[in-house]
C-alpha cells in the first residue's frame, strides 16, 4: 500500500520510523495527545482529516501523523500525534523545550533506521500555526485592562 503522496504545503516528511513504536504508543487512549482513525486508510483521507483536525483545534494542532497501526495490522489506519504529545514522557526525547523542529531527530521515529513495514513516511508540521485570533483575543484584553487601570486611578485623583 505504499503510496507517494506528497506532503502538503506547511509539512515535511519522513520515510524511516513509525510513530507508534515507544512512546508514540503510551497515549493511544488519549485523545488529547494521540488519535487514532481506524476508517482512515488512504493518505488523501488522512489529508483531509488532519485540515479538519487544525482548524478544530489551534491550541493543540496535530504535528505527527503517518498511516499505521499499533499492533502491525494491514493496511495501517491514520494516527496522529497533537501539540500535547512533545510534552509528555518520550523517554529518551524528554524534554521541555522539544518542539516541532525536533521532530526529524526523534528517537522514536530513528531507533532502528527502518522504513515503515508498509512505506509510509511520517508527516510533521515544519512550523506552527500562527495564533493570530489567539493573539488579537491578548491584545485586546491588554488594552482593555490597561484603559480600566488608567480610568481608575484618574478616579481615585479627582477623588482627593
Amino acid at each position: 500500500m505504499y503510496s507517494k503522496f506528497p506532503p502538503k504545503r506547511g509539512w515535511l516528511s519522513s520515510g524511516i520510523g513509525n510513530i507508534v513504536h515507544g512512546p508514540g504508543s503510551y497515549y493511544l487512549d488519549d485523545e488529547s495527545i494521540t488519535q487514532r482513525f481506524t476508517d482512515i486508510i488512504t493518505h488523501q483521507e488522512a489529508h483531509a482529516k488532519i485540515l479538519e483536525l487544525l482548524k478544530d483545534d489551534r491550541l493543540n494542532p496535530p504535528i505527527m501523523w503517518q498511516l499505521s497501526d499499533p499492533w502491525g495490522n494491514k493496511p495501517g489506519h491514520l494516527i496522529v500525534h497533537k501539540l500535547k504529545f512533545l510534552r509528555q514522557n518520550l523517554d529518551a526525547d524528554s524534554s521541555i523545550d522539544l518542539s516541532v523542529k525536533d521532530i526529524p531527530s526523534l528517537h522514536l521515529l530513528n531507533s532502528q533506521g527502518l522504513p515503515h513495514p508498509e512505506g509510509n513516511h511520517v508527516y510533521y508540521l515544519k512550523k506552527l500555526p500562527k495564533q493570530r485570533g489567539l493573539l488579537r483575543i491578548l491584545t485586546f484584553f491588554i488594552i482593555t485592562a490597561a484603559i480600566i487601570s488608567l480610568l481608575a486611578l484618574g478616579a481615585i485623583n479627582l477623588l482627593e
